[in-house]
């Protein structure tokens, strides 16, 4: 039967809380039909990676919000990379052959790629949505197709808020009063409608958007919910919080030493983007100014806010807001640090090696 090869003649599962467990798997010819069995089983303490079955990529249909099933094709790609930077949602791009079975003809403008992602050693692919195509022969007569693809969180780009004005809330109230007001003709399907969200910011605070989108009013405008309310920006699938610190983030997790743990250590400090003199408007022609010492010259930027009433008061904490966020450089560290878990002695200490976007620690290096 099926030459000799394995063939899946039933299917039995067992609930298993492997961040927990240790198994060991067993192959006998008289037992599970000479198939793999769980010979046995250890606990063990600590959160300790751990070796999964990996997903592949598949494509859905652009209406899809529920991926608990398989898509309209699995891709087999030249190449795929997911990017994540602290604070968004990540982008995708994958490179896929022009195949003879048609796989490459669903990489079309906004279906959904599905993609494999780990969290602290879960399983949590999320689905990242086409918005550009990119088809080409190669110099050696290879014919491919790449798609590039933004998290589904950046729907909510396509959600216009066209004159709203959270008032004293707190920080999940003043989301549902993006989403409750934003434009909306009762006879359209609105980007928002599979999105659900959180937020455990209690201070209030007030802020004025207008003609921009969810998106841009949560991460992106000048006068940002992460800027006038605070907090860290989490999504998983259709689901999103903004927290005082990320969802399922760890604070204070290490404390990495040069010569130590520490293999190498870079400073890098970008004065590109940092501004000493913030100049704001209103629509009621009313300016605040915010001056640092100028040196060597004036690093100037003029920035507009629109207010349903005359509030002066609110125009001073924009403003302040804008300029504590542009007034220093761009400062980044990249460490490379030693791989002590593999040693023998800290075999007790394997959860060292998880790191994800969102935890905070402490690395010293006397040197710089």
């Amino acid at each position: 039967f099926n030459g000799g090869f394995p063939a899946l003649k039933s299917v039995q599962v067992q609930q298993v809380n492997v961040t927990k467990t240790s198994t060991v798997w067993g192959f006998n010819a008289n037992i599970n039909e000479g198939f793999p069995y769980i010979k046995a089983m250890y606990t063990r303490e600590g959160n300790f990676p751990f070796a999964y079955v990996r997903r592949p990529l598949m494509v859905y249909d652009q209406y899809e919000t529920d991926f608990d099933h398989n898509g309209i094709r699995v891709l087999r790609p030249i190449s795929a990379t997911r990017s994540l930077d602290f604070g968004q949602a990540g982008e995708l791009t994958v490179t896929h052959p022009i195949d003879s079975a048609g796989a490459w003809r669903t990489l079309v403008p906004n279906n959904i790629i599905l993609s494999p992602c780990t969290f602290r050693g879960q399983d949590r692919p999320q689905p990242f949505r086409i918005y550009r195509i990119v088809t080409e022969m190669q110099e050696g007569g290879q014919k491919t197709v790449t798609a590039y693809a933004r998290h589904v969180f950046y729907d909510l780009s396509y959600c216009v808020l066209q004159d709203v004005r959270p008032e004293n809330l707190t920080g999940a109230a003043a989301i549902a009063w993006m989403f409750d007001k934003q434009y909306n003709l009762d006879f359209v399907r609105l980007a928002s409608e599979p999105f659900t969200f959180d937020s455990d910011i209690q201070t209030t605070a007030t802020a004025y958007y207008q003609n921009v989108s969810i998106a841009n009013a949560l991460i992106g405008a000048d006068n940002a919910f992460i800027y006038r309310w605070g907090g860290e920006l989490y999504v998983d699938k259709f689901y999103f919080s903004i927290n005082q610190t990320m969802e399922n983030s760890r604070q204070n997790d290490f404390n990495i030493r040069y010569s130590y743990d520490m293999i190498a250590v870079s400073e890098d400090i970008d004065y590109t983007d940092q501004r000493n003199d913030v100049i704001g408007y209103d629509n009621f022609a009313s300016l605040y100014r915010l001056l640092q010492p100028v040196e060597p010259f004036a690093r100037p930027a003029i920035v507009n806010f629109s207010y349903e009433n005359f509030d002066f008061q609110q125009l001073v904490a924009d403003v302040s807001a804008y300029f504590d966020e542009v007034r220093h450089p761009n400062i980044a560290y990249t460490v490379k640090y030693a791989p002590i878990w593999k040693k023998s002695d800290y075999g007790d200490f394997s959860e060292l090696r998880s790191r994800e976007v969102g935890d905070t620690g402490t690395i010293t290096n006397p040197i710089l």
